[in-house]
């Protein structure tokens, strides 16, 4: 059975709220989606958002706070309600330049 994008969005939402760890995320979102269709755009920007915020996250570039404030919009840009994700400790406004492939730019509001 093949992963789709309200499954995806699920456990994110799951691990925004706390209820999930990143590890325990991660542990299901890689085998997850090894063999996902990306042929259908949200999908692929779904994926690809998810995918290149935890590489950077995993490379040192975001701290937990702000792996969480990149991956917030992916389930708004959606729809999706996220009734008890909780507030960041500092404001990050996060902007899609190309949300069909993931690309993000990220400016802290302090300096913006």
């Amino acid at each position: 059975m093949s992963t789709d994008a309200p499954e995806i969005r699920e456990h994110l939402a799951r691990y925004l709220t706390g209820e999930l760890s990143l590890a325990a995320f991660q542990e299901w979102f890689v085998p997850a989606t090894w063999e996902l269709d990306l042929a259908d755009d949200q999908l692929r920007a779904l994926y690809g958002g998810i995918e290149l915020a935890l590489a950077e996250y995993t490379n040192g570039d975001w701290t937990e706070d702000e792996l969480r404030l990149l991956l917030r919009p992916l389930l708004v840009a959606d729809g999706y309600n996220l009734h008890r994700a909780r507030k960041p400790p500092r404001e990050v406004v996060a902007f899609f330049n190309q949300p069909a492939y993931g690309v993000i730019d990220l400016v802290d509001a302090r300096t913006a």
